[in-house]
Formats: structure tokens, C-alpha cells, sequence
């Protein structure tokens, strides 16, 4: 996988599914760590095109969207910036979180250190 100037590759192009958060590989609850709405079962993260627009959303148990933001993603090497820019209530946001990333087959993986702890989001491709 050879990402150009910025733009994910290909394969990465995709919706992925939020399957597990670990924290020093020990599981921790998705909900609590990302911070999810209310009533929220399930998060999506959706690269859109090559040119690397995203959506994340969360939904309920029927599948409604209950939360979305989205912009773009930057990847350079092992390392994706995930730039947000408006919420689904169109409210600007500012925010860049970075991680290392790992794609193998139909799982992609975030990771990051926050204070010292090595928390790792695990995705599946939507089948």
C-alpha cells in the first residue's frame, strides 16, 4: 500500500466498523473512551474517496445515525491525521487526532499514546 500525496490508498477505501478499543491491551468499554451520544451502539467510520473525505458516525440499534462529523484524512507513511471539520448539525470543528495506522486484509488499526498508555482501535470492513 504506497499512499500519494496525502490520500489513502485504495485499499482503505472503505466503511469500517469500530469492533474494540484496548488500553496497555487490556479491552475497555467503546462507548466510555470515545466518548459516544447517548443510546449510540455502534460507530462507523467511513473513507469516502481517494482523496481521502471521511464520515464518522454513530448509531443506534436500528442503524439511525445519531452523531456524524466528518472531513478529511491525511496519511503519510504509518501515520494517518484525521482532520475533523463539521459535525451533522453543520457546527465547524477544529480538530486534528493522530494516530499510527496498520491495515492487514479487512482490519485496520488505529493507535495512539495518551499519557503514557497505548490505546489501540480496532476496525473491521463492513461486509
Amino acid at each position: 500500500m504506497e499512499p500519494e500525496n496525502g490520500h489513502p490508498a485504495p485499499e482503505m477505501i472503505d466503511t469500517w466498523i469500530y469492533q474494540m478499543v484496548t488500553a496497555d491491551s487490556v479491552p475497555v468499554s467503546m462507548p466510555l473512551i470515545m466518548n459516544w451520544v447517548p443510546d449510540a451502539v455502534q460507530a462507523r467510520f467511513h473513507i469516502v474517496n481517494d482523496i481521502g473525505s471521511y464520515v464518522y458516525e454513530e448509531v443506534n440499534l436500528a442503524g439511525g445515525q445519531l452523531f456524524a462529523e466528518s472531513g478529511f484524512v491525511y496519511i503519510e507513511n504509518d501515520k494517518i491525521d484525521i482532520n475533523k471539520l463539521q459535525d451533522n448539525q453543520g457546527n465547524p470543528l477544529d480538530e486534528t487526532l493522530s494516530f499510527t495506522f496498520e491495515l492487514v486484509a479487512d482490519t485496520l488499526t488505529f493507535k495512539e499514546i495518551d499519557d503514557g498508555t497505548i490505546i489501540i482501535y480496532t476496525l473491521y470492513r463492513d461486509q
